[in-house]
Order: C-alpha cells, then sequence, then structure tokens
C-alpha cells in the first residue's frame, strides 16, 4: 500500500469526514493536512474527496501526494510513529 499527502482547506468538513469514512488508515495531522495509506491513485483520492474529478471537472481547493517512503524533518512523535507503522 501507498502513503499519500493530502493538504486541503481547512475549512472544508465535508473533505475531513469524507477522508474519514473512506480511508480506514489515516492520521490528521493538524487541520487541512492528512496522511493516508491506501492501495489507489493520487488521481482517485483527489476524485473521491471531490479535490479534483477530471470525469465531472468539478473541484475544491486541495492536493494529493503520494509519497515515495523517504521523509525528513521535524514533528512530535505521534507523526514519526504513524508514518513507521504504516511505511511498507
Amino acid at each position: 500500500m501507498a502513503l499519500f499527502s493530502v493538504y486541503f482547506d481547512e475549512k472544508n468538513e465535508n473533505i475531513r469526514k469524507l477522508i474519514e469514512s473512506n480511508y480506514e488508515d489515516h492520521m490528521f495531522v493538524h487541520d487541512g493536512y492528512c496522511l493516508i495509506k491506501a492501495n489507489v491513485t493520487s488521481g482517485s483520492i483527489s476524485a473521491k474527496l471531490g479535490i479534483w474529478n477530471s470525469e465531472t471537472k468539478e473541484s475544491s481547493w486541495g492536493v494529493v501526494l503520494k509519497l515515495n517512503g523517504s521523509y525528513s524533518g521535524y514533528a512530535d512523535g505521534e507523526i514519526w510513529n504513524w508514518l513507521d507503522n504504516n511505511s511498507d
């Protein structure tokens, strides 16, 4: 399974609810930023969350990035634990 980084408009509660109901393996890092583990593509996450749907041309502010397994930075331990536990 792949890991994804999802940035979205923090005021968009609908995206938050869609993440919670569609992706069991997720972590909200802070308002407007989430990590997701799923066996899908970034395009399918984007479409499911209403960020960009190429078929309907509907959109909402957001970005979905597939992570390549290489990460670095400084943050609280919860993020690093989630990444370690969800990286293949």
